[in-house]
């Protein structure tokens, strides 16, 4: 999600963000910082991360920046190919 959808709506009043299946990866950092900073304007519950693993069930405002960002999730996936080749050539 792109910082920019909600800080720079300065006339926002109010956000629903129920039932959403949020995907907490590094993506979602920005959009987890400004939710700490706006939990005055979270309309209902407070979004929950769907997964992946041990973050699936944890408030989004909960998780630091360093927790979203450390999943292979968000590695490309030639860089996760040359680690595997590298686990099998290794001397």
């Amino acid at each position: 999600m792109a910082p920019a959808v909600f800080s720079q709506n300065t006339n926002l009043s109010a956000v629903k963000l129920t039932k959403n299946p949020w995907h907490c990866d590094c993506t979602l950092a920005d959009f987890a910082e400004w939710l700490k900073d706006n939990k005055d304007k979270i309309w209902d519950m407070e979004p929950t991360c769907l997964g992946p693993g041990e973050l699936g069930g944890r408030a989004i405002d909960e998780i630091n920046r360093e927790e979203l960002c450390e999943s292979t999730d968000d590695l490309p996936l030639a860089v996760l190919a040359l680690y595997q080749r590298s686990m099998f050539f290794s001397t």
